[in-house]
């Protein structure tokens, strides 16, 4: 699972952050079978990032779809994607389901036959395609017991086409393809980004726009370059800039944990989160 990383602005006058961090994001792989296998989480938009050209919550495109999209660079954005239909609306002919098709082991949106197989049912991918109805797709989620099974999951533009309590931040990354739609997933667990108190021993807490969340926790060390906040190993974040690199989470304006190096730089909408800059 990975996390966006985070956007940091300059204040005129305290010359510290200002622009929200980017939502939590996590990606599942969609591998040659269209059957994602990594369950995770994305919030939408990033939030200012000069790759976002429009919105996926808003569906703002004069033609195609707005979906988050790979970049040559290895980071993602949104971008206005022209396909043969779209994930959301199922604009397929009867009986067919607007989904990835496979060719030759990548994969495009396309109309296929629907599948049997119902949101939460057990699934497979198929070489054209997946098992499961239309509007969703299989993909490969944890489980309480450890484990992870193949389960459909429904495409969406924004949580509005989720079923509560579910959320629309979810990423799946598509063979062959840089598209990278969104699904709907369980809220992550919420946690204290500073006191690194998640559950799961392999979880690190990493803040986000709307409060802080337990991901999978990356290995990557302090100034490392980095594309999302769990790239970064626990208690440090993703921090955008040229290039964007992980970053030590502080206690600001000061106490414990304390910058090793740099100055504590507030995150705002984290009354007492910073970064070590």
């Amino acid at each position: 699972m990975r996390v966006a990383l985070l956007l940091l602005g300059s204040a005129a006058l305290l010359g510290c952050p200002t622009n929200p961090p980017i939502p939590p994001d996590a990606g599942e792989d969609a591998g040659a079978d269209a059957g994602p296998s990594d369950a995770g989480a994305d919030a939408g938009p990033d939030a200012g990032r000069p790759d976002e050209q429009c919105s996926v919550a808003a569906q703002d495109c004069d033609a195609g779809s707005c979906m988050h999209a790979g970049l040559v660079d290895g980071g993602q954005g949104t971008r206005c994607l022209v396909g043969a239909c779209d994930l959301v609306r199922q604009d397929c002919p009867a009986g067919e389901k607007c989904s990835y098709v496979g060719d030759g082991g990548a994969f495009a949106r396309g109309c296929t036959p629907e599948g049997s197989a119902d949101l939460g049912q057990p699934c497979t991918g198929t070489p054209s395609s997946n098992t499961c109805k239309k509007g969703l797709i299989c993909a490969l989620r944890a489980q309480a017991d450890g484990g992870s099974a193949s389960v459909c999951v429904r495409f969406c533009h924004s949580t509005a086409d989720c079923a509560s309590p579910q959320q629309c931040y979810v990423l799946v990354s598509i063979a062959g393809s840089d598209e990278r739609p969104l699904v709907c997933g369980d809220p992550p667990p919420s946690c204290n980004p500073l006191a690194q108190d998640c559950a799961r021993a392999t979880d690190g807490c990493y803040p986000g726009p709307t409060g802080a969340a337990c991901y999978v926790a990356g290995a990557r060390s302090d100034t490392d370059a980095c594309t999302f906040a769990n790239d970064c190993k626990k208690a440090s974040t993703c921090v955008l800039g040229q290039p964007s690199a992980c970053r030590q989470l502080c206690r600001y304006p000061s106490g414990s944990p304390a910058c090793s190096s740099g100055t504590c730089t507030k995150l705002s909408g984290h009354l007492d989160v910073g970064v070590c800059l």
